[in-house]
């Protein structure tokens, strides 16, 4: 059914992809590997934020990633994963080549997670060079952080009556806002109503998915985002449609 928005540059769609494919590693190793082999930059899919945990900067940014790579690593074939362990030994992170301390962590989660039985030679080389370069990270996902949520700036017993027309007009209204502007700093502005879109979205995804289709480009990401979010913690489709959405729409 996110077949017409795979196009669009959201992170979220290839967290949707990585979440389900991953979730089914028998029928979809080979698809997996290819998919993180075609764009580099889904190696980088994961949680906004974490909290805790000795893992060094990387490894919340691209757990989901990392997962992935886990699982394809294990069941894909070899052509694959020699192409996989390539695309990783030749990643350069943006952020990282502007901090040399960090600059290797990400290859080195990733190394991490591929299956050191089928690791070549080139592989194996970088891997013992990055842990002699960062010998205290540990490779655990780090525990999700207690916060507590300025609430929506539309009540939720209100959520449960608004029309699409009224839920696309308050992504409008809210667009840009923040809560510090609000007169009552509980009331949320662009982030908490897409929270609240997140939330309604896994508990109606047919509906918010076909929402996705009015929504304007011009609107904030956050909201096809939260969308997409929402989606991806429902239960993949039993008949698979999300699972087989074709690579090459990706």
């Amino acid at each position: 059914m996110l077949s017409p928005y795979l196009e669009r540059p959201h992170e979220a769609i290839a967290y949707l992809v990585l979440r389900a494919w991953t979730a089914a590693p028998g029928t979809y190793a080979e698809r997996l590997a290819q998919y993180l082999i075609d764009d580099p930059r889904r190696l980088k899919v994961g949680y906004s934020s974490w909290g805790g945990g000795n893992v060094g900067a990387g490894m919340a940014s691209g757990f989901r990633s990392i997962e992935a790579v886990r699982v394809a690593s294990r069941e894909c074939s070899t052509q694959a994963f020699n192409d996989l362990e390539a695309t990783i030994v030749g990643i350069r992170d943006e952020l990282e080549s502007k901090t040399p301390r960090w600059r290797g962590l990400r290859q080195l989660q990733l190394l991490v997670a591929m299956d050191q039985d089928r690791l070549g030679p080139t592989g194996r080389s970088k891997l013992a060079e990055l842990r002699a370069k960062f010998p205290g990270v540990t490779h655990e996902p780090p525990q999700a952080p207690e916060v507590k949520c300025v609430g929506s700036p539309i009540p939720a017993d209100a959520q449960e009556k608004m029309t699409d027309d009224q839920w696309l007009s308050a992504m409008a209204r809210y667009a840009g806002t923040d809560r510090r502007a609000a007169r009552d700093f509980e009331e949320g502005g662009e982030e908490e109503l897409a929270r609240a879109l997140q939330s309604n979205a896994q508990t109606n995804p047919k509906r918010f998915s076909d929402l996705t289709a009015r929504m304007s480009t011009e609107l904030p990401a956050v909201y096809f985002d939260a969308v997409l979010r929402g989606l991806s913690a429902t239960p993949p489709p039993i008949d698979g449609s999300v699972a087989s959405m074709s690579l090459s729409d990706a």
